[in-house]
């Protein structure tokens, strides 16, 4: 080109590739499941300019972490265990890459999305618990009472996703249908009334849904097909499709991620973010939301409220945060990301100490959280609490809880991530009565109060030691099997040898009867304090045996038999033979018992008086 009056100049003209895409941003598989990649879904995306070529050329396919998952030259992903990676796609012919993000789970990914005041979670057994506030309905349980511990939704099974608005809950079964409860005032439930109800109920017509957002007081869901449906404020209380040509791949609040990698706010589908390209990620916040890129590059943009959000203002792209980050959550005016690392940072409002930095401080940092484990899940939701869960599925709650939806039991606020609910050591009984000889297996179970990975615990007998205080009246075999020695007690020591909980119960051998006279009379068993099972009922006996011929003479007075302590002791005197007990003479106890028994296997001549005893000749 000529130049002006200025003299000689020139302008070049770029052309600028376009960028390599796969429609679908995150792939979820479990453990041993393949996936393939289709090719029909890899395209190439103008991002704003000229485009040199029209199809992608040769195409590799690699895994970052080969543990996690491998994967063909075809693109056939075999999931292999529990994490996550990203695969990358490479465009040889034209050096254009992108990345897949891949999760390996072990039935649903375990979620906690929170409301006001109330929290709700998802095991990976696909069932829903619910804690916190409940007079609107918001916990689903069919009363409309707070709980300060988590509880079932008995009603939902096979759930794969959960939501939460302000005060309303939506639940994804893996069959694609939809469940809402909680506040209906904006027809945020989509059964096309304004009642709320405090039982889950079926949204209907809706089909193929994939994924579903509850917003404030608005819920939308996501199909098969990239086609969004929405309904609340704003909108009818019933579902209704957006209409627009575009396919979405996310929703998150009120901002949609196009299958193309473009963010867009509902209200203004025409428009697209400034500047964001390749994003696979979205998170909405109150009044800012972060993106993540495929290649692990986290940005924020939006108001806020100032408190350290990090909301960025309108330009997304000099707002970028963090990168190698694998996961992202906006709140209340917060900001969590999870790096490829493990680590999880936060920064934002800590008003009661929501974002769990000890204080009630707030902070324009990302700072990490340490909960003493990898942080697995990191909640979503608009709250003044948050929680996380560790890879043991364990969760870990902090902030407000006047409703009890930090789930501990308690209604005080906390400041710093705390753990709800203890592993405990359950067995059968807290004593074991047995009689010499007899064999017992103990039967043991490791317990969590609250986890979303584990539902019931370890049984695992080999998981298990067991300790014997007296090996003299109990012996170990077969692991957990113990067997009765002598007549006395002793204490077993049960622990679990991954986390140490211990638990200690009482093992008795005791001498089991169908009656205690008959079974005196049946057996031989020496003087000393017993306790005797009847019919499941323990009866303390004190046994006392005359092995020679008896004669109680005349003017002998008053015989008393048993110690000097008055308790519930059931006294026994077994005469072996014959007893005779001439007039005058008084049999007693020497303190107040429970009863007395005469026991004579010989012949009793009775001329006297015996007390305390039930009336028997001869037993």
């Amino acid at each position: 080109m000529n130049g002006g009056a200025g003299g000689n100049g020139s302008v070049t003209i770029s052309n600028v590739a376009p960028e390599l895409n796969y429609e679908e941003k995150e792939i979820i598989l479990q453990p041993n499941e393949t996936y393939q990649i289709d090719i029909n879904k890899l395209n190439l995306v103008n991002k704003n300019a000229l485009q040199e070529y029209d199809t992608y050329g040769n195409i590799n396919y690699e895994i970052l972490n080969s543990e996690i998952a491998e994967v063909s030259d075809i693109g056939v992903i075999t999931a292999k265990t529990e994490g996550y990676t990203k695969l990358k796609i490479t465009d040889t012919s034209h050096n254009l890459e992108t990345y897949i993000y891949v999760k390996i789970v072990k039935g649903a990914v375990p979620q906690i999305v929170t409301g006001k005041n109330f929290t709700v979670a998802l095991k990976t057994n696909g069932t829903v618990w619910t804690y916190g506030k409940g007079d609107l309905g918001e916990l689903g349980t069919g009363k409309n009472d707070d709980a300060n511990k988590p509880q079932k939704v008995e009603s939902l099974s096979d759930i794969m996703q959960i939501a939460a608005g302000y005060s309303h809950v939506i639940a994804l079964s893996k069959t694609g249908e939809i469940y809402t409860f909680g506040l209906n005032a904006n027809g945020q439930l989509g059964n096309g009334e304004a009642d709320n109800s405090n039982i889950p109920i079926k949204v209907e017509g809706l089909k193929n849904i994939v994924k579903v957002e509850a917003y404030k007081n608005m819920s939308m869901a996501l199909d098969k097909d990239g086609k969004i449906y929405i309904w609340g404020e704003g909108y009818t209380s019933f579902p209704m499709k957006l209409v627009t040509n575009r396919r979405f791949a996310d929703i998150s609040g009120d901002m949609l991620l196009s299958t193309e990698g473009f963010i867009y706010n509902i209200k203004d589908i025409e428009n697209r973010v400034n500047g964001l390209t390749q994003i696979a990620k979205i998170s909405k916040g109150t009044d800012h939301t972060i993106a993540l890129s495929v290649h692990g590059y986290a940005y924020t943009f939006g108001t806020g409220s100032g408190n350290g959000e990090m909301a960025g203002g309108n330009n997304p792209v000099t707002n970028h945060i963090a990168k190698d980050v694998y996961e992202i959550s906006a709140g209340e005016y917060t900001t969590f990301v999870k790096l490829g690392n493990g680590e999880v940072l936060r920064a934002g409002d800590n008003t009661n100490g929501k974002i769990g930095l000890g204080s009630t401080a707030n902070t324009v940092t990302l700072t990490k959280i340490d909960i003493g484990e990898e942080i697995e899940i990191i909640s979503r939701g608009l709250s003044t609490h948050t929680g996380v869960v560790g890879t043991t599925g364990t969760v870990y709650m902090t902030g407000t809880n006047g409703k009890g939806e930090l789930g501990n039991g308690q209604n005080t606020g906390i400041t710093a991530y705390t753990k709800i609910g203890e592993n405990e050591l359950e067995v059968e009984k807290d004593t074991y009565y047995m009689d010499i000889g007899e064999n017992t297996e103990i039967k043991c179970v490791l317990n969590n109060a609250f986890n979303l990975k584990i539902d019931g615990a370890d049984e695992e007998k080999t998981n298990f030691t067991y300790k014997i205080e007296d090996t003299s009246k109990f012996s170990l075999k077969d692991t957990n099997v113990i067997t009765a020695l002598d007549y006395g007690q002793t204490k077993l020591t049960i622990t679990h040898k991954v986390t140490g909980i211990t638990k200690e119960v009482i093992l008795k051998v005791t001498k089991k009867m169908n009656d205690i006279i008959q079974g005196i009379r049946d057996s031989n068993l020496s003087d000393g304090q017993y306790e005797i099972l009847i019919n499941d009922e323990i009866y303390n006996v004190e046994l006392y045996n005359y092995y020679d011929n008896v004669i109680y003479a005349k003017d002998t007075g008053t015989v008393t038999f048993g110690n000097d302590t008055p308790d519930e002791t059931m006294l026994v005197v077994k005469f072996h033979k014959d007893l005779t007990v001439e007039e005058g003479v008084t049999l007693t106890a020497k303190t107040r018992k429970k009863g007395m028994y005469i026991c004579v296997l010989g012949d009793l001549v009775n001329e006297g008086e015996i007390t305390m005893t039930k009336k028997r000749s001869r037993c």
